[in-house]
């Protein structure tokens, strides 16, 4: 591919919001001097509620158990005295207070992630985690009566959006073709069953029978649906991360809590209850026999880990419930065994949170794909904005520039800059036609013509370098992700932008590497020219930093003049011919290193790092 020398010019990037239905992110602060804010706002995500919500069942639990009304409690209130509670219970609080306002924050400054995690077939069960948790806190408060109105206000404030919720959530696995639950169905999907079966024995608690009586059953259909969803290992369960594995107590979670609402509905541990019980105890004695299936997720401390607390803690007070109905040895040591398990898991859960604290905001693969298993393909945007670039020669004045420039699927033919009109776009180019002969342009030529007509024969799929869950699932997700973000261009390799494949195809049937000063190749004078839309653009290194958030300074990358195995270069790009065994990649042991080097080697300036 031959350089070619462009006169100096200048870049003009015009932001087209009408290609992005995203708003765009409002991180403009001051001097940006809360960079480390907006880094834990960017990496916070609903799924931190396990911890906010850990904590206030274990409040609930210490509740219960030292309350005076608890005949076989009684030998255990001295040595569980209710100081020890009241801490507790101001500790959940003041966590679900910060949680509340990191992620008020997030909908204020990245509104478009948190729409991300909503349509995320993972992330949207966790919506329900913050109500959750202030209706156990609620119920285990210890300066308010349930017929209070305060506290009758504030349930009703806590429980109406589990209702929001399950409208929209519900709703879709009915009626949205590409989110049946059939492809939506995961463990995960279980935290609404909890969230509903929750408020459920709030209502009951409050005195309001009818209302939990619906919320009850409400839950309990959708469990018993996702639960037979879940047996018949559907597609949906197959794109679970490895990591998130700790969720699968949620399996026995759910009845747990069922047994507590309908105990509270009833008044008294009935048949149902004890049912309800039995059976969360016996999924939960399938879970322990089977310790391999947490043993990937065990390697490396991850906040999905605080999932195996509170579902414990539901069974402990199932155990409670079941001790002071059924007068018995059995059930009083189950009681005491299931109490023990459930303050062992959660301080153990705390001291490995508050030892690994510099990890627990890093990647999280609740979020580690934006899409359902269905629309993994799909692209998703990177910020609000759509660059169109506009080359003009420095004496031009720049007030001569449109308006706005239409998005490109609207743009018409304007000019004899471009051999096809837009309307025979994706068909090849006939490369003897007298209009490519005659064609004036350095930037699009015959040779250019026959790489654009090989490229037709690509498909352009709007997909990542990196694949997170397919890292998490190989184990070395967090090794990856953290050496390209050490490197400056996890961003680029992680985020996927809208892809308008013709034009895909004609930036790299058009893209050369030029250097302002051909005696003096460097990084500060070499730029990458391309032609796309009839526009010829040149773009120095530095510019294209800015635009895909790479590094803001240069980490030694040297860019040659000429790369000599250009042929099989395109033949790979235009073909697919590729030779794993071949490639220098290959060579490489360290897993992580070699998948990271074979990212490297796809991003375009990155051959000679």
């Amino acid at each position: 591919m031959k350089s070619l020398e462009i006169p100096r010019q200048e870049v003009h990037i015009k932001i087209d919001d009408s290609l992005s239905t995203t708003k765009e992110r409002n991180t403009d602060l001051p001097h940006a001097k809360p960079i480390v804010l907006m880094s834990v706002l960017s990496s916070l995500h609903a799924g931190y509620f396990r911890i906010s919500l850990s904590l206030c069942s274990q409040a609930l639990l210490w509740n219960i158990m030292i309350a005076p009304h608890s005949p076989s409690m009684s030998h255990l209130q001295s040595s569980l005295p209710s100081m020890a509670f009241h801490l507790l219970w101001y500790l959940a609080l003041t966590t679900q207070l910060s949680l509340c306002v990191l992620y008020a924050l997030k909908c204020f400054f990245f509104f478009d992630l948190v729409k991300e995690e909503f349509s995320h077939y993972i992330g949207v069960n966790y919506l329900y985690a913050p109500s959750i948790s202030w209706l156990i806190l609620l119920q285990s408060a210890p300066m308010m009566e349930p017929q209070s109105v305060l506290y009758q206000t504030l349930f009703s404030v806590f429980a109406l959006p589990v209702l929001a919720l399950d409208t929209k959530l519900y709703g879709q696995w009915f009626t949205t073709e590409k989110r049946f639950l059939s492809m939506m169905a995961n463990p995960a999907s279980q935290v609404s069953v909890v969230a509903n079966l929750v408020a459920a024995r709030g209502a009951a608690e409050i005195g309001w029978m009818e209302c939990a009586l619906c919320l009850f059953s409400l839950g309990m259909v959708h469990y018993l649906v996702i639960f037979v969803t879940l047996y018949q290992r559907l597609p949906g369960g197959k794109n679970f991360p490895t990591k998130l594995r700790p969720v699968f107590f949620l399996f026995f979670a759910a009845p747990a809590m069922g047994s507590l609402a309908w105990n509270s509905i009833c008044g008294n541990f009935d048949h149902l209850a004890k049912m309800l019980f039995f059976l969360s105890l016996f999924i939960f004695m399938s879970l322990v026999c089977r310790p391999n299936l947490f043993k990937k997720a065990m390697k490396r401390f991850n906040v999905a880990w605080w999932a195996y607390s509170f579902p414990i803690t539901f069974l402990a007070l199932d155990a409670v419930q079941y001790a002071q109905d059924v007068k018995d040895q059995v059930p009083s040591g189950m009681m005491l065994i299931f109490s023990s398990i459930s303050v062992l898991i959660f301080l153990g859960v705390m001291v490995l949170t508050a030892a690994n604290s510099n990890r627990l905001l890093r990647r999280d693969p609740v979020l580690g794909s934006a899409a359902s298993p269905k629309d993994k393909q799909k692209s998703s945007r990177l910020g609000a904005a759509t660059f169109h670039f506009t080359i003009l020669n420095s004496q031009e004045n720049a007030s001569d520039l449109p308006s706005s420039t239409p998005p490109p699927q609207a743009q018409q033919q304007t000019s004899a800059t471009y051999p096809l009109p837009r309307e025979q776009e994706g068909e090849p180019i006939d490369l003897d036609s007298p209009l490519l002969l005659d064609f004036n342009c350095k930037g699009w030529d015959k040779g250019t013509a026959a790489r654009y007509n090989a490229l037709l024969r690509v498909d352009m799929i709007p997909t990542r370098f990196c694949d997170a869950e397919t890292l998490a699932d190989l184990g070395i997700d967090e090794d990856v992700f953290e050496t390209l973000h050490a490197i400056g261009i996890a961003p680029l390799c992680y985020t996927t932008h809208e892809l308008y494949p013709d034009l895909a195809r004609q930036v790299l049937a058009t893209a050369t590497i030029t250097y302002e000063d051909s005696n003096a190749s460097s990084y500060a004078n070499c730029s990458f020219s391309f032609m796309a839309d009839g526009e010829y653009c040149s773009l120095s290194l530095d510019k294209l930093n800015e635009i895909y958030e790479t590094a803001n300074e240069p980490k030694g990358v040297v860019v040659a003049k000429k790369f000599s195995p250009s042929n099989a270069f395109w033949d790979c790009i235009a073909n697919g011919n590729f030779t794993p065994g071949k490639a220098y990649q290959s060579q490489i042991r360290n897993p992580a290193l070699r998948v990271i080097a074979k990212i490297i080697s796809n991003l375009l300036f990155a051959k000679d790092l």
